[in-house]
């Protein structure tokens, strides 16, 4: 069993045993809540794979929120090539939200958004020879207003998912390592004393990007 089924069963028997020991006369909503998205367990996450969300439910139908995520990792592909990752991210907004059902809120707003990805594929060629580094990056700065759906499994459980519509500023490497191929310009060539090319620099390119993302996150939470 691998763990991110592990992880499922466990959130699945908490959720039932809060909902059977949930009191159905208890309707106040706590202001505080703390949550995670799920997405990464089944891989469709488009946000870092770790991230912790919370809300402070200043009036019954308004929150400010925040989130923060992290995904830093080696991932090596075989013995000659692997990939390292870093990407953080941290958003803030404001959220609205309306009573559509007895345990069902319509929520709605908007957030600030900064994202910061630096990528190093690399191979490994035969000793001695050192590692040969294309570097790719991405950076951004923008907007997202988001509308989605939350669930109170109980007094302090729910479940939330989220579709949203991100404008931004985004500043990013054109080395492609997806396909096998690289970007290679005359300025961005790095070769060693002996004339032996070693790495090839980031080629940064920069745009304004919109995006539509239908499901974006699927969040549980704990509110206290």
């Amino acid at each position: 069993m691998t763990y991110k089924k592990t992880i499922l069963i466990l959130l699945t028997w908490l959720l039932v045993g809060s909902n059977l020991a949930a009191q159905t006369t208890d309707t106040d909503k706590p202001k505080w809540e703390v949550g995670t998205d799920l997405l990464w367990l089944i891989n469709k996450n488009t946000l870092p794979d770790y991230t912790i969300f919370s809300r402070w439910h200043y009036k019954s139908n308004r929150a400010i929120r925040l989130r923060i995520g992290t995904d830093i990792r080696t991932d090596p592909l075989n013995q000659s090539r692997g990939v390292e990752r870093a990407n953080i991210m941290a958003r803030l907004g404001h959220e609205w939200s309306k009573g559509i059902g007895i345990k069902t809120d319509l929520i709605w707003g908007v957030e600030s958004n900064y994202q910061k990805n630096e990528i190093f594929p690399y191979l490994l060629p035969p000793l001695p020879n050192p590692p040969f580094y294309f570097p790719d990056y991405s950076w951004q700065l923008g907007g997202v207003a988001f509308v989605g759906c939350q669930y109170f499994i109980s007094h302090n459980f729910s479940l939330s998912i989220e579709s949203n519509f991100k404008i931004f500023y985004k500043e990013y490497g054109l080395n492609n390592y997806s396909f096998g191929t690289i970007l290679i310009t005359p300025d961005n060539l790095i070769f060693d004393t002996g004339g032996k090319l070693r790495s090839i620099l980031q080629t940064p390119l920069s745009g304004i990007i919109s995006e539509i993302q239908t499901l974006q996150v699927f969040n549980i939470s704990y509110h206290f």
